[in-house]
């Protein structure tokens, strides 16, 4: 695997058509415990690859994020070539980014969220 920064001209677009591209983003968590790479990379049809010693995820009760993400502890770091190369040999990841297509139309854009929140207090 090769990783290389140029210096585009449209960093925005070039990321999107890297991220497209791929099929595996990875989504070390931020500052705080949660990963805003995490929903552009599902956004783009990728499976995140979540690092973190904490997973912050939405809608638990009803998204089963291990079907659609790699979820991935600090110390879990060197399994992720075995598991990335077990997805790919199998052809599972296209199940995985499927369900996070199904899971982003539902519970992750704008419409979908507010949805789902709107639900959640009607009960």
């Amino acid at each position: 695997m090769l990783f290389r920064s140029s210096h585009h001209p449209n960093k925005t677009e070039k990321f999107r058509e890297i991220l497209y591209n791929s099929v595996f983003a990875l989504a070390p968590r931020g500052f705080g415990p949660a990963s805003y790479r995490m929903y552009e990379a599902i956004q783009m049809q990728c499976i995140p690859i979540y690092i973190s010693d904490e997973f912050w995820l939405p809608f638990t009760d009803q998204i089963e994020w291990s079907k659609m993400c790699l979820l991935i502890g600090e110390n879990e770091i060197e399994t992720i070539p075995e598991k990335v190369n077990s997805l790919l040999e199998s052809g599972e990841y296209q199940n995985m980014i499927d369900y996070g297509q199904e899971v982003y139309e539902k519970y992750l854009t704008w419409d979908g969220c507010l949805n789902a929140i709107a639900n959640r207090i009607s009960k």
